[in-house]
Parts: C-alpha cells; structure tokens; sequence
C-alpha cells in the first residue's frame, strides 16, 4: 500500500476515522486538532466523518478534507467493503480509529488491504474484555495510544503488552489559550455574568457541562464553606435546574453565586477567573479544560481521579482534592484565597509553563508521528 519514497521523513498519507461521532466531545476535537497538527506538519490527512455533522463541520472550516461514512454499530459489515474502496483509492499508509463503534471495522479493512501502520487512540478509562482485547491487540491493532498513564495502565492491566502500548495525552493549543488570545477583559466579562464593579473577592470558577459526573454539586457545597469567596458556574447541561436549587437551599444568593451559559470565546471566561475548579466525581482519562486553565495562568483545583493528577503539579500548579469531599474541596479554595495574589498568580505561570512544555498541540502531533513511522520502520525491518 505504502508509495514510493519510502524515506523516513516522507509525508504520510494518514486516515483519521470519526465515522460514529456525532456530537461535540473530547475525543473529536482531538481528533481534529491532531489532523490539522499533522497537515501543518506535511501530512496527507483524510477523515471518515458523519455527514453534516460537527466533525465534518469543523474539519472543513480548518481545510482538511472529509469522506462522508456513518458507521452505526461495531459489526457494521457493509461498512467493509466501502472502507476498503477508500483504503484503496487514496494508498494509506495510517489508519487511526478513534470511537469505540469503529475498533473493529476500519482496522480489519485495513489489515485486509495491507496498510502499514493501523493505530487505535483509547479516549476513555475503562477494562477491555479478554476476547476484545485479544481480538484489538493480536488481530486488529499494530498499536495503542492511551490518552494518559491512568488509561494506559488499564490497558496493560487487560492483558494488552505494555510494549504495544503509548501514552500520548490529549493537548492543548497553547497560543488560542494564552493572554494574546483574550479579546475581552476580566471585568467586562464578570459584569456579563452579574459581579458588580470593584468586587475584589476571589472569583472562583467552574466550566464544563451541567452534568452530575462533574461534580457541580460538591463544588457549591464546598463554596457554602468559604464565605470570603465568590463562585461562578459557567456551562449548560440537565443538571442546571437541581444545581440552582441546591445553591438556594445552601444560601448561596446573588452575591455569593453567578451563572453564565456556555461560550465559543472559553479563553475569555477562563482567564475571568482568579482560580478553577474541576470537582469531578468520574474519572475523567485527560480533560480538557484543566490544560486550558492552566495555559490561561490559573491556579487549578482538581480532583484526585483519572487523569488529571497527571496534568496538575500539585503545590507548583494548583492543588488536588479527593473527589465527592466538599470540605477538602473548601479547604483547597481557603487556601488558595488565604495566599497572597503574587503567589497565585506564580503557581498559574508555572502552570502555563508545565502546558507549553507537556501538553502542547505541536507536541502530540510529533510524537503521534513519530510513533506511526517507528510501526511502519518495524514492519519493513529497518530502525525507526
């Protein structure tokens, strides 16, 4: 399948596989930013995506090129012979599948057609089966790119050889998410959201979806505790109605607690924020907008689940709570209140820092690199 030039630094002809998402999410705009990270790096880079829908949406707007392809289960078998079809009129040389429902029918196309290097990127935090993982790891899959150590470390704990498998964490665009990027200052985004003019307590904040798994409940819980601060609820989700009841019931009124819907310009809202909390009670393999607050400079509250130990440097960064504890939870908002603002503020500039240095878009799309050709070297028996 590979064409000629086989040198290690030709471009690769690389198909990146989002034929079952639909919606907005973590795992796609990895997926997203990862192909325009490679075309920026020289790559040929086509994606399977669900026609009219986000991926293909936003995968237009960036310029890459998208094949229309709907893949509604795992065994969907006419998908087969369709994915072959396109294996076989662009020459692959890289079949990465990213959604759960396409595990199995976009590798077995490509092993079929002999691309040389078939990847699986794990998103989520979970055991694979005996019978999948043998079917993912000696049938399917050259490898696997675990989107942190805690999702990798359960792979391993599967069954999968921990040779087969790499971490590569989801990251972030550190110049969209950067005091350049701001295009609205502090206050006039905090008189949007309701904070009077020349408030000077601690805004602490929340940003994510109104759902139970993040934790709303405990972080307002945890804001009832610490009286000298102001909270914020940025987002939208089903959980927002019992979250607004709850506030009342714990006291939180008008001047204690503020909402805002969800926004495109996150920077903007991040960087309103003197700290931000994520009070997670799931654990969440790599999420976003812990990286996206600490490269706005904030000083970040997390919790002790999944992958985020594994982005914030606890003490240098932010600090880490156990998940489902609001009086842990208080007790890292008083103290973060209680030190002085240039302190705060050097914990956030080195977690901006940790960011550019760890987790930065140019970064993944290297290593992602490196790792396809290093499986393509192997298979051709020359030294990666």
């Amino acid at each position: 399948m590979t064409p000629s030039g086989s040198d290690e630094t030709r471009p690769l002809r690389i198909l990146q596989c989002a034929s079952c998402f639909k919606a907005w999410g973590g795992a796609e705009l990895h997926l997203l930013n990862l192909s325009e990270q490679l075309v920026k790096r020289g790559h040929e880079v086509h994606i399977t995506a669900v026609p009219g829908k986000f991926v293909e949406e936003d995968a237009a707007r960036r310029g890459i090129p998208t094949i229309p392809l709907h893949q509604r289960h795992t065994n969907d078998l006419p998908m087969l012979p369709k994915l072959q079809d396109i294996i076989r009129e662009h020459q692959f040389d890289v079949v990465h599948v990213h959604g759960g429902r396409e595990y199995v029918m976009p590798p077995l196309a490509a092993k079929l057609s002999h691309v040389p290097a078939v990847v699986m990127t794990r998103h989520f935090h979970k055991r694979v089966r005996s019978l999948r993982r043998w079917l993912y790891s000696k049938v399917l899959m050259d490898h696997v790119i675990a989107v942190a150590d805690v999702v990798r470390n359960i792979l391993i704990d599967s069954g999968f050889p921990p040779e087969q498998v790499t971490t590569i964490h989801h990251c972030t665009n550190v110049e969209a998410f950067s005091a350049s990027s701001v295009t609205a200052s502090s206050d006039a985004v905090r008189r949007e959201w309701g904070i009077p003019p020349g408030e000077n307590r601690l805004v602490v904040g929340f940003a994510g979806r109104f759902v139970a798994d993040k934790g709303g409940d405990v972080f307002l819980k945890a804001l009832a505790r610490v009286p000298e601060v102001i909270g914020v609820m940025v987002g939208n989700g089903h959980a927002k109605e019992e979250w607004m009841r709850l506030a009342q019931q714990l006291g939180l009124g008008p001047d204690r607690l503020f909402w805002g819907d969800f926004r495109a310009d996150i920077q903007n809202g991040l960087n309103a924020f003197d700290v931000f909390v994520l009070p997670s009670i799931y654990a969440e393999p790599c999420a976003a907008v812990v990286q996206q607050a600490m490269a706005m400079e904030k000083p970040v509250i997390g919790t002790r689940l999944g992958g985020t130990p594994e982005m914030i440097a606890e003490y240098e960064t932010g600090l880490l709570v156990a998940a489902q504890d609001e009086e842990s939870l208080a007790g890292a908002i008083r103290d973060l209140a209680q030190r002085p603002a240039e302190e705060r503020r050097a914990m956030g500039e080195r977690g901006r820092q940790r960011v550019v240095e760890h987790f930065s878009l140019s970064q993944m799309a290297e290593r992602t690199e490196n790792l396809y050709r290093k499986i393509i070297s192997a298979k051709k028996g020359t030294p990666s």
